[in-house]
């Protein structure tokens, strides 16, 4: 999470630290409910194809456990070699020639713990623009002057504040995959 002495060094503004601070820490809020805190990650996937994929990016260096669930029969946790998690981090294969042999996931529901790849730099850098899009966005304005100090605002009236917003948080997205 950025800081307000991080955040002035990319931007000048004449807001003062408390409103900057509120604006970084609105911006963050917005980051984990996006894209959850960096760590170990719990998410219940509903199964049915060839892949399963995970909502954000696993990290590669560290391991992914998988429990599958056949309906009303107890639960199995798969072995290491019974999946391959794909080089894009979300996607994980099912193997058929693993411990556990299958060619599809089940169509039941999913339990993979992995731990997000650590991400913090492109954090980071939506933070930063999510609340530089808050200082510059006011529809019409083109320049403004406080106390001898004018600076341009960003032009941005053909897209809405909210489509802004959305686009510069849909950076932390994971690729698409393209068989969602």
């Amino acid at each position: 999470m950025l800081t307000v002495a991080d955040f002035r060094l990319f931007a000048s503004t004449p807001m003062g630290d408390a409103a900057i601070q509120k604006l970084l820490d609105d911006a963050y809020t917005s980051i984990l409910e996006r894209v959850g805190r960096l760590g170990v990650a719990t998410s219940y996937l509903n199964g049915g194809g060839e892949f399963l994929v995970l909502p954000t990016r696993a990290d590669p260096d560290e391991e992914v456990v998988v429990t599958e669930w056949y309906g009303t029969s107890s639960p199995t946790d798969l072995a290491v070699d019974d999946y391959q998690l794909g080089a894009d981090g979300v996607s994980l294969r099912r193997k058929n020639d693993g411990t556990n042999p299958a060619y599809l996931w089940p169509a039941t529901l999913n339990r993979v713990v992995f731990t997000r790849r650590d991400d913090t730099a492109k954090r980071d850098i939506v933070q930063r623009d999510l609340v530089k899009l808050s200082l510059d966005y006011e529809p019409l304005i083109s320049q403004e002057s406080i106390d001898g100090y004018a600076y341009s605002k960003a032009s941005n009236s053909l897209r809405s504040y909210e489509d802004e917003y959305e686009a510069i948080l849909a950076r932390l997205d994971p690729p698409d995959v393209g068989f969602r």
